[in-house]
C-alpha cells in the first residue's frame, strides 16, 4: 500500500463486516481498483479509531484534512527510528516475494 493511498483512507471505503478495504480506481497509482482483505490487527485498530462527526479521513490530519506525508514519517520514527515509509514499504515487498 502506497502512503497517500493509506493517508486518503476514508470510511466509505471499508466495509468492517466483509473485513475488506476497496480503493477506487481514481485512488490508485494504476488507475485499477484495489481490495484489500484486512486483518484481525488492522479491524481491531479500525474498531478503536474514534468516528468524527463531518470528517471522512479515517486518519486525519491535525488541521482536518488528509494527513500529511511528514505526520507519517513523524509516527513512524516514533516506534522505528531509522526508516523510511518508502523504504518500510519496500522491504516488506522484497520479504513476501
Amino acid at each position: 500500500m502506497r502512503s497517500g493511498e493509506a493517508r486518503g483512507a476514508v470510511w466509505d471505503e471499508v466495509d468492517l463486516a466483509a473485513r475488506m478495504w476497496t480503493l477506487p480506481a481514481e485512488r490508485t497509482k494504476m488507475q485499477r481498483p484495489h481490495r484489500v482483505p484486512l486483518s484481525k490487527g488492522a479491524l481491531r485498530i479500525l474498531r478503536a479509531v474514534p468516528h468524527f462527526v463531518g470528517q471522512d479521513f479515517i486518519f486525519p490530519g491535525d488541521q482536518g484534512g488528509r494527513m500529511t506525508d511528514v505526520a507519517l514519517s513523524k509516527e513512524l520514527h516514533k516506534l522505528m527510528t531509522g526508516v523510511t515509509v518508502h523504504g518500510f514499504r519496500s522491504s516488506f515487498r522484497q520479504w513476501l516475494e
